[in-house]
């Protein structure tokens, strides 16, 4: 199993990746709305929430590839005869999608179809045909994900987001138009995953495909775990990527660019937060297929503390800079969006909770429950949307993920992992929500302490300055009782 420092090493290469793409996104970011205006700005948005959809449409074919090869880790044969049929299930998946794609843009080309929307479906289309290329070779992550492999996984999102931003910048430059963006964004995915599969390739000198060992038995035991698994993976869109479409269906196409600024910031934030959790997927899975449960309950509420202690982070930047950022980023007309934004944050919880359980929940074969649980979430959101959007604009697409979110993970989906693994679940709970209150209460003491300085400091900007100086000292007091407590636990058990 790998120690506390692989953790932290993957994890770091993996945020400098985000970050790196986040400092480039933005600063490309006004230029592209002021390249294309809000309408073609709204379709790139789209483009981006129908590119994560269609990857997360795959069945689950990649989580449950990463599930089944998790539980099996020293069994070479049954590695083969999982990749093989996890292939071939993503072949087909692939060709459905490609296949759309390309009678979808016959459509529009030679039969003059969609007309008024020309623009906005050839996005679709270009996304769908980029999207089914990937299926295949996004198979091979999770290879690299079942051997814990994230620092490989790190280097590989940094080339892309290299290449991803300097042919942007590129296109920019020259002028470039919506499809140029969205053609090279699709090169560049396309290039990230194959990546993987090159990777494979040279470290273990072979691509574990069998045609021989397929089996329709094994596909339809991957395709039943997959979707169901798939329900929560697309319920991550339902978070807060797709309802930049609602917005645009009840406020219209402009609002959409609106809407997408605060996308940008939480999904920077989100992408951050994912990599801090990701990486207990498969320690948790491989505990289940250890049989200790103790030790992968453990693990669960590891993630959960890791996941609050970086969303409240980022919630109490959103409050303390936000409006500063916001100001300097996009411009004063968009500074009224800076209690969206810090409200939204607070889907950081709610993606926390169901990163650290889901992956419990999985490899103890209660996919269909937690599915099932997504589902009533989904349901529960598109009940409130449009109403809450039409009473509360921006903000109400925000509340109507937050509330059904909480409600599900705290009272239902919690309880099913203390039932699961022997716990009383109203210790858990208590665990949980005495975490959020803490984080309430330092969140509550570095708002007040903003207001002090500010009062006995005149330039923002030194007042920002020192917050990030208390920040940044509280983080190192935060390292140095870890490495100490991880310290007298190696010395207790010599």
């Amino acid at each position: 199993m790998m120690g506390l420092r692989h953790y932290f090493n993957a994890t770091a290469v993996r945020i400098s990746a985000i970050l790196l793409s986040a400092l480039g996104g933005l600063f490309l970011f006004p230029f592209i709305l002021r390249s294309l205006g809000e309408n073609d700005f709204g379709i790139w948005s789209i483009a981006a929430a129908i590119t994560s959809y269609f990857l997360l449409v795959d069945f689950g074919i990649s989580l449950a590839c990463t599930r089944f090869l998790s539980l099996e880790p020293d069994n070479p044969s049954a590695w083969k005869r999982i990749i093989s049929n996890s292939l071939a299930l993503a072949a087909v998946v692939m060709i459905v999608l490609a296949f759309s794609g390309l009678t979808l843009l016959v459509c529009i080309y030679f039969f003059g179809l969609f007309p008024e929307h020309k623009m906005l479906y050839t996005v679709v289309a270009l996304v769908a045909i980029e999207s089914g290329i990937s299926m295949l070779l996004r198979v091979y992550q999770s290879v690299l994900r079942a051997n814990v492999q994230y620092l490989e996984l790190g280097y590989f999102e940094i080339l892309r987001v290299i290449l991803r931003l300097s042919g942007l910048s590129l296109i920019l430059y020259f002028d470039g138009g919506l499809l140029q963006l969205v053609i090279f964004s699709g090169f560049a995915n396309i290039l990230f995953f194959a990546a993987s599969f090159i990777y494979v390739r040279y470290r273990y000198k072979q691509t574990f495909f069998h045609a021989d060992l397929i089996d329709i038995q094994e596909i339809k035991a991957l395709f039943n775990f997959g979707k169901f698994a798939i329900l929560v993976q697309v319920s991550e869109l339902f978070r807060y990527r797709m309802d930049g479409i609602f917005v645009g269906i009840v406020m219209g196409l402009s609002a959409v660019a609106h809407f997408a600024i605060l996308i940008t910031m939480i999904d920077m934030a989100v992408q951050i937060l994912s990599r801090f959790l990701s990486y207990w997927d498969t320690i948790i899975i491989r505990h289940v297929g250890e049989k200790d449960q103790e030790a992968a309950l453990a693990c669960v509420l590891k993630a959960i503390n890791i996941g609050f202690a970086v969303s409240g982070l980022f919630i109490l930047n959103f409050l303390l800079m936000g409006e500063l950022f916001l100001q300097f980023w996009v411009g004063e007309k968009y500074q009224y969006l800076i209690h969206d934004l810090v409200i939204m944050g607070g889907i950081m919880l709610v993606i926390t909770l169901q990163m650290a359980m889901t992956p419990y929940l999985n490899a103890n074969g209660l996919q269909k429950k937690d599915a099932f649980y997504t589902a009533l979430d989904i349901g529960l959101k598109l009940a409130l949307i449009f109403p809450f959007i039409q009473w509360f604009e921006f903000r109400g697409a925000i509340l109507a993920t937050l509330i059904p979110g909480l409600l599900i993970a705290l009272l239902i989906r919690l309880r099913l992992v203390a039932q699961t693994a022997g716990a009383e679940y109203l210790h858990l709970l208590w665990k949980t929500v005495r975490t959020a209150a803490l984080l309430a209460l330092g969140i509550m003491a570095m708002w007040l302490l903003n207001d002090g300085l500010s009062e006995l400091v005149s330039n923002p900007y030194l007042v920002i300055f020192m917050i990030l100086m208390v920040e940044g000292s509280l983080l190192v007091l935060g390292w140095l009782f870890i490495r100490r407590k991880k310290s007298k636990t190696a010395n207790l058990t010599a």
